[in-house]
């Protein structure tokens, strides 16, 4: 790599270690939101919305991909899926 993308890695690296609490927190909304209430579903809407771009932007493909589909599911009130959606997206993440 050169100078100019290795500081361009690391500005990524310490930008996903500051905005990392709040991604766990919209995961979290996720996990603990009833979609079936109105501002549940809105809540999950939002936050799934917010990751699928932020996630992508962090060097997390398969993460943002996930979130997109839980955003989808949720666009088409497809919720049975969710549970697995939201726990594919936890493992497509480092701990």
């Amino acid at each position: 790599m050169s100078t100019a993308q290795d500081k361009t890695a690391a500005l990524i690296a310490a930008l996903w270690q500051k905005n990392r609490p709040v991604i766990e927190e919209r995961i979290a909304l996720l996990a603990s939101s009833d979609p079936t209430t109105q501002d549940g579903h809105t809540a999950m809407l939002e936050a799934a919305h917010k990751l699928a771009g932020a996630l992508g932007m962090y060097g997390y493909p398969e993460a943002s991909a996930t979130a997109s589909r839980i955003e989808d599911a949720l666009r088409r009130n497809h919720l049975a899926h969710l549970p697995e959606l939201i726990t594919a997206l936890r493992n497509a993440l480092p701990s």
